[in-house]
């Protein structure tokens, strides 16, 4: 199922390397946009390969690609009407599809090449490495300020866009996925080549200082979050760790170590609820408090 004439593209997520290949000019080229920072010349962990055409897709394909994580995957992807379409290995994705599932500029639907990109970084971590993972995927936006960076985060349309616009000079990592990884007791910010909404991010690295939730609201302030709340947080944006069409074991560990990640984060970052309004005041407090 390979594309045929594919050009590829090798992309670093933290320490692993996930290569996509495709033939389809403008998707590979948008691709490229978004993860330049991240580009690498390594030998892929994982491959993604997608061929895309003008023909329709069926919706149960685009289902079963939104729903990889889930222990059913693998019983789902053997259905007669998704041979065709989708097939998985320990070390690749192969994907036919029609190009407009694929369409980066959806406000309606998540970004499915984003989804690929954290399922083949599961994969590699649980499978390849036998559970023995540093990092972990977040929906947020991460900013580097004072010489440490930031996380912010919540449900989309919470404003972590609309920070990174008004982040001035400061580094932005990205804005819609980042990556946390331990380092001697604390955490590292990191960005990664995910599709987001802005233009170029960092590859960061450096020492995780706080969390905030974000909130539009009538004025700054800032709140502490009791350990519970904060923990309930945490979890909800933590994406899912769990490999491609995991085995009932594979998901029941993916479970613990999401809620392990959570409760560590809580111990050991301060995290804090953001109401704001969208100028660029709110950095002002947010580095006083920091």
């Amino acid at each position: 199922m390979n594309s045929v004439g594919s050009s590829e593209l090798r992309l670093r997520i933290g320490d692993v390397t996930v290569s996509i290949r495709s033939g389809d000019e403008p998707f590979m080229r948008r691709v490229q946009q978004a993860g330049e920072r991240f580009v690498c010349e390594e030998p892929p962990a994982f491959v993604v390969s997608i061929d895309l055409d003008d023909g329709p897709t069926p919706d149960a394909v685009l289902r079963a690609l939104f729903s990889l994580h889930h222990v059913e995957a693998r019983e789902v992807l053997q259905q007669e009407e998704l041979r065709p379409h989708v097939h998985i290995s320990d070390a690749e994705i192969a994907i036919h599809a029609g190009r407009e599932i694929f369409d980066f500029d959806s406000p309606n639907r998540p970004r499915l090449v984003n989804v690929l990109l954290c399922a083949a970084y599961n994969t590699v971590c649980e499978r390849h490495r036998a559970g023995a993972r540093n990092g972990f995927l977040i929906h947020g936006c991460g900013i580097e300020a004072g010489g440490g960076s930031i996380l912010f985060s919540g449900h989309s349309g919470a404003g972590k866009t609309t920070l990174a616009g008004l982040a001035g000079g400061r580094p932005v990592l990205n804005d819609e996925t980042v990556l946390i990884a331990g380092d001697n007791g604390g955490y590292r910010l990191f960005g990664t080549p995910f599709v987001g909404g802005v233009e170029g991010r960092s590859v960061g690295g450096a020492p995780l200082e706080a969390i905030y939730f974000l909130e539009h609201g009538e004025g700054n302030s800032v709140t502490t979050l009791a350990p519970g709340e904060a923990f309930q947080n945490l979890l909800c944006q933590l994406f899912q760790t769990a490999p491609l069409a995991p085995t009932p074991a594979e998901h029941r560990s993916s479970v613990r170590a999401r809620a392990d990640a959570a409760a560590q984060l809580v111990g050991r970052v301060p995290v804090r609820r953001l109401s704001f309004v969208p100028d660029e005041r709110v950095w002002e407090l947010v580095e006083s408090v920091v």
